[in-house]
């Protein structure tokens, strides 16, 4: 019985009985298979998609009203960072209003008109500090210097634009405090801070008297606070532990926030000035908040939440009774 032998032990064996041991050998290493390929089309070069185009796909954000309510600002990205842009709300024109070589993290527009407060990471290395921007004579001017890698956050501006109020973190951003900066003198004055403790700035409001601070401990604990200026005391809305209360907004009567307390989902809560406990809101609907937006002195709330996989928006105006449409289907609400 003849061994088994490979193909290829067979091809060699022919190969060097035909041509000889050498030329057979010349013969394996010259030969290749013969492959017809065809006519292969030439495939053109994928078209290159331009940085700048890129990042004219990123949506508008922070979107805020001029005083006169003729003109809109917003951030958009000018083909390589976000700079702050603004619309006149007549002709639809539209103009760059910042210049600048690093992205807007966030900013806010002084309530005369005059300048835009912005706060930026200028040498890219995540220290984010606070500048003024002139809107007539385009300076800027830095007001805050922080430790590499600390950062400050804007909250707001005082009704006459006097001053600007911000958290500021130090110690490698183990702790945050509150601060608020005289824009005409240049002095800052730390309202609320101790150490270990992250405050987070929510909001002025609309008289000036009182900043919405939340304390965050942890991941999922989160109380949520006002700091009198007029007396320089602070006092908690809501401070149960482990509950997690947030995005609380300014309204003419007093305080929305969202809160889980109590409960498995997030509800909407009104914390009346003067009052001794927030109560919950009653809604025309009994779900997870999402979201908490309000608007012209907390006239108009807009509300998202969810309901089973999806979520709903709803608009109300006046109180909580019943939702505005605005033109959106019901079954959108």
């Amino acid at each position: 019985m003849l061994p088994f032998l490979p193909i290829s032990s067979i091809i060699l064996a022919s190969m060097l009985c035909v041509f000889g041991p050498v030329a057979g050998l010349m013969a394996i290493a010259t030969a290749r298979p013969s492959i017809e390929l065809g006519d292969i089309p030439h495939r053109p070069a994928a078209p290159e998609f331009p940085f700048e185009a890129y990042f004219q796909t990123r949506r508008l954000s922070q979107i805020q009203f001029a005083p006169d309510n003729r003109t809109i600002y917003f951030l958009r990205a000018d083909g390589h960072v976000s700079n702050v842009f603004a619309l006149d709300l007549a002709t639809r024109d539209m103009r760059q209003i910042t210049q600048y070589e690093e992205s807007v993290a966030e900013y806010f527009v002084d309530p005369g008109g005059r300048y835009l407060i912005t706060a930026q990471d200028v040498k890219g290395d995540e220290t984010f500090d606070l500048y003024r921007f002139n809107l007539k004579s385009k300076t800027v001017r830095r007001l805050t210097e922080t430790a590499v890698g600390d950062e400050c956050r804007i909250c707001g501006l005082s009704p006459n634009g006097a001053f600007v109020y911000y958290t500021q973190t130090r110690n490698g951003q183990s702790s945050v405090d509150l601060w608020r900066r005289d824009l005409a003198r240049g002095t800052p004055r730390r309202l609320l801070g101790v150490d270990g403790r992250v405050l987070e700035c929510e909001a002025v409001s609309l008289d000036g008297r009182y900043l919405l601070f939340g304390e965050l401990l942890g991941l999922s604990e989160r109380h949520l606070g006002l700091f009198d200026l007029s007396t320089g005391k602070a006092g908690y809305i809501m401070r149960v532990p482990g509950e997690n209360n947030v995005e609380g907004d300014f309204a003419a009567d007093g305080v929305y926030f969202r809160s889980a307390w109590g409960s498995n989902r997030f509800r909407i809560w009104h914390y009346p000035f003067g009052s001794n406990m927030p109560r919950p809101v009653t809604l025309p609907f009994d779900k997870d908040i999402d979201a908490l937006s309000l608007y012209t002195e907390g006239r108009v709330v807009v509300v998202t939440y969810r309901t089973d996989l999806t979520r709903r928006t709803a608009v109300f105006k006046g109180g909580f009774d019943t939702p505005q449409t605005f033109g959106l289907p019901l079954r959108d609400i």
